[in-house]
């Protein structure tokens, strides 16, 4: 998909002021309306107060890094398009990234070409991710539960069902993501955030939702996750 990046504001955080300036004369000669921060403190400030569509954030930064600020906005925010940039791509780096579900990584220098196909990947899923959000309100799930996903209710057999944090977050990521099969080490990550748990916490925690929605409506695929049934 190619964008029209007009209308689109990108919040850019990096320390180095050249490769600052050259990002923001970059991405606005694009018709991006562009937010910039030095560090993690100024990037969360411009986060809470505007309305940012995609962040592009350097990872070493002083008084607060970009991992730390990337933390905070995915306590409030798991959908937003985040890319981080570094220049250094070592796996445990990498590794760490994985937890804050980011859209991308690129090495710096950043290769323009690059970071703009990044971004249009970024945008692409998440006007897809807002859309489905949008359509799919309520769902009815194989078996009969009704999940209400814009006030956070399920009723089955006439009953409305309550669930523990992570019973609903696994349900509403498995109905988002309703026409792919979501592998265990993304529920894994998505759920405990790099937090070393039990092999069989997954599976146990589909369990627990079963037992709550019927059986039939979240399907094992074998080796490789889960997906949902819908009706």
């Amino acid at each position: 998909m190619d964008f029209d990046y007009k209308g689109y504001t990108i919040l850019v955080v990096e320390d180095e002021l050249l490769s600052l300036e050259y990002l923001v004369k970059i991405l606005q000669e694009r018709s991006f309306n562009v937010l910039f921060a030095h560090n993690g403190l100024e990037a969360y400030d411009q986060y809470i107060n505007n309305k940012i569509d995609v962040i592009l954030t350097d990872i070493r930064m002083p008084m607060k890094n970009g991992m730390e600020f990337v933390e905070q906005v995915r306590e409030s925010n798991k959908i937003i398009p985040i890319i981080y940039m570094s220049a250094f791509a070592k796996v445990d780096v990498l590794l760490q990234t994985m937890k804050h579900h980011i859209n991308g990584f690129l090495v710096k220098p950043v290769h323009i070409k690059e970071m703009f196909e990044c971004i249009n990947e970024a945008l692409e899923r998440y006007t897809q991710i807002r859309q489905n959000l949008q359509e799919i309100d309520s769902v009815v799930l194989m078996g009969g539960a009704c999940v209400n996903l814009r006030n956070k209710t399920v009723y089955y057999e006439n009953q409305e069902i309550f669930f523990s944090k992570k019973e609903y977050s696994l349900l509403e990521l498995l109905i988002i993501n309703r026409m792919s099969i979501m592998p265990k080490e993304i529920i894994e990550e998505y759920l405990w955030r790099g937090i070393a748990i039990s092999p069989s916490s997954v599976k146990t925690l589909v369990n627990k939702l079963r037992d709550k929605i019927g059986k039939d409506a979240i399907i094992t695929v074998k080796n490789i996750g889960y997906r949902i049934n819908l009706k």
